[in-house]
C-alpha cells in the first residue's frame, strides 16, 4: 500500500455517516464485465450459495422471536451479535417503519467497535450479509440488501481500515428496482493491476451491478471531505481527493466510465466521448464556496488530464473575459452539451455555483477544444441583442429558485427570467429571483441565439430540481 493512502488511514478517526434522503431518486448503473483486469487479486463471496447457508437463513425466520437472543439449525443454538439482532429486527418492520427506523440502525453500524480481524468482531456479521477484505489486509468490506415490499430495496454497506481502529465508515444507497430473496449478493474487491494502488470494488445483486466504484479509496476520500467541518481538514482531504482523481482519470480505460457511484462528484461525459469533465465543490467556514475539478480529453489516441483553477472570486467582468483551465470560472456542472457546425465541435456546460450565504449563480459556460488539445474556456458564441458573449452568469437570491436547463423537446437552453423583489433593488442580486416569464437560447450555424420572453407553458417532460 502506497503511503498516500497510508496518509489517509492514518489521519485522526472519527465516526460518521453518510446519510441519503430516502426519498432521492437512485441512479442508473451499468453491467459491469466479468473480468478484471490482469494481475487483479479478487474475493467473490455470495450469500445463499451453500445449502447450510440456506438452512440457517430459514431457520432464524421460523424459531426466532422479537427479542431472542439466539437461533436454532441443525440441533444447535446461536448466540445472535448485536449487528444480527438489530438488523433482524429491522427487516421485520413494514416499508414506512424501515425507513422510519433505518437512520437510527446506521447509527449503530457507525458506532460498532469489534474489529473485523478478530473472531468476535468477524463473526458478527449477520448470515445474509457478504464481506471481505482488501489483497494487502488494510481493509474490510461488508454489504448486506434491506428488502422491502413495496418500494426497491437499498444498499447497505460498510467499511473498515485495519490501521484506524473503532472507525466504520457507513454508506447506502437507494437502488432502481426490488430484488427477490434469490438474487444473490456477490461483492469483488481487488487490485486493478499490479502497478498502482487502485481498489476496485463492485456489488452485484443477481444480474444487477449495483455498486461500481474504480477505486475504493476514492470514495473513501470524498466520505471524509463531506464529513469535515473544519477549513483545514477540509483542505487535506480536498488535496487527497485532487491527487487520486488525476491518478484515476488518467487511465485510458476508465475514459468511458460514468464514475456514478461518486455522489459528491458531478462527471459529465460528451456524446462523441472526447470530452469527460469532473467538478466538485467545497464550502468554508464563512459559507463561501470553492471550485475544483479537472477536463479529460482524448488527443490523438492519448488520455489528457487538466486540472481546473477556480478564479471566479476575481473575475470583474466573466461575460466578455476568455478564460483558461488556469483562470477558471468555478462552476459544479450537471449538464454538457455538443454541438457540430461546418466541422467545428462546439461544447456548452450547464453549472450551478453555491456562491455564498446570501447569492447563488446559474452559468452557461462554452468550451472549445483547440487542434493543439488545449482546451479554452468562453468562446464567443452566444449572441445577445447583436452583440457576442462568451459566457452567461446569473446571479440571484439565496432563497430563490432558477429554472437553466436544456430543452430536448424544443432543442433549446431554457431558462426563467430574473428581476429584483422591488425597483429600487436594481443590482443587488441579493434580492433577485424569477419573475415568471421565461428566455431562451437556441443553437443555430455555429451560435447560440438569446430569445426573450419564451412560452414555456408546454415544457418538455422531465424538468430538472430547480436550485
Amino acid at each position: 500500500m502506497s503511503c498516500f493512502v497510508r496518509k489517509f488511514l492514518k489521519c485522526s478517526g472519527f465516526v460518521f455517516v453518510l446519510w441519503q434522503p430516502l426519498l432521492g431518486l437512485a441512479q442508473q448503473v451499468p453491467m459491469a464485465s466479468d473480468s478484471l483486469s490482469r494481475g487483479e487479486v479478487e474475493t467473490w463471496l455470495r450469500t445463499g450459495a451453500s445449502q447450510e447457508g440456506v438452512k440457517r437463513i430459514g431457520a432464524v425466520g421460523n424459531s426466532r422471536a422479537v427479542g431472542d437472543d439466539s437461533v436454532s439449525g441443525h440441533g444447535q443454538r446461536k448466540l445472535l451479535s448485536d449487528w444480527e439482532k438489530e438488523w433482524m429486527q429491522l427487516q421485520q418492520h413494514n416499508d414506512a417503519e424501515k425507513n422510519f427506523r433505518l437512520p437510527a440502525f446506521l447509527d449503530f453500524l457507525a458506532a460498532w467497535r469489534p474489529s473485523p480481524w478478530t473472531e468476535v468482531g468477524a463473526g458478527a456479521l449477520p448470515v445474509d450479509w457478504v464481506s471481505t477484505y482488501s489483497p494487502d489486509n488494510a481493509l474490510w468490506v461488508a454489504a448486506g440488501i434491506l428488502r422491502y415490499q413495496n418500494d426497491n430495496d437499498r444498499l447497505l454497506w460498510v467499511v473498515a481500515a485495519r490501521e484506524q481502529p473503532g472507525a466504520l465508515l457507513v454508506f447506502n444507497k437507494k437502488l432502481n428496482f426490488s430484488s427477490t430473496p434469490t438474487q444473490a449478493l456477490s461483492l469483488r474487491l481487488g487490485a486493478v493491476d499490479q502497478a498502482s494502488d487502485l481498489l476496485l470494488m463492485q456489488l452485484q445483486l443477481g444480474e444487477h451491478l449495483v455498486l461500481d466504484l474504480p477505486d475504493l479509496y476514492l470514495r473513501l476520500f470524498t466520505a471524509r471531505l463531506v464529513a469535515a467541518d473544519k477549513d483545514a481538514d477540509r483542505e487535506k482531504f480536498n488535496q487527497q481527493l485532487l491527487a487520486r482523481m488525476e491518478l484515476l482519470l488518467g487511465r485510458e480505460e476508465l475514459f468511458a466510465h460514468p464514475f456514478s457511484d461518486y455522489e459528491q462528484l458531478s462527471v459529465l461525459l460528451s456524446p462523441d466521448e472526447q470530452l469527460k469533465v469532473v467538478t466538485w465543490n467545497v464550502e468554508g467556514e464563512d459559507f463561501y464556496n470553492r471550485f475544483y475539478g479537472f477536463v479529460t480529453l482524448r488527443v490523438k489516441d492519448k488520455i489528457r488530464v487538466i486540472r481546473l483553477n477556480d478564479q471566479y472570486r476575481t473575475i470583474n467582468h466573466p461575460e466578455t473575459t476568455a478564460l483558461n483551465p488556469n483562470r477558471w470560472y468555478g462552476a459544479v456542472y450537471y449538464e454538457l452539451l455538443e454541438h457540430k457546425y461546418r466541422g467545428s465541435v462546439y461544447y456548452t456546460l450547464l453549472g450551478y455555483n453555491a456562491h455564498g450565504p446570501f447569492s447563488k449563480i446559474r452559468v452557461v459556460e462554452t468550451l472549445e477544444i483547440t487542434n493543439g488539445g488545449q482546451a479554452r474556456f468562453g468562446v464567443q458564441m452566444i449572441e445577445v441583442d447583436g452583440r457576442l458573449r462568451r459566457r452567461l452568469v446569473y446571479e440571484y437570491s439565496q432563497r430563490a429558485n432558477m429554472l437553466l436547463r436544456y430543452d430536448a423537446q424544443q432543442a433549446m437552453i431554457v431558462m426563467d427570467n430574473l428581476a429584483p423583489s422591488e425597483q429600487y433593488l436594481q443590482n443587488d442580486f441579493r434580492y433577485y429571483g424569477p419573475d415568471f416569464t421565461h428566455n431562451a437560447l437556441r443553437f443555430d450555424k455555429g451560435k447560440w441565439l438569446y430569445l426573450p420572453d419564451v412560452d414555456l407553458r408546454n415544457p418538455a417532460v422531465g424538468r430538472q430540481r430547480r436550485n
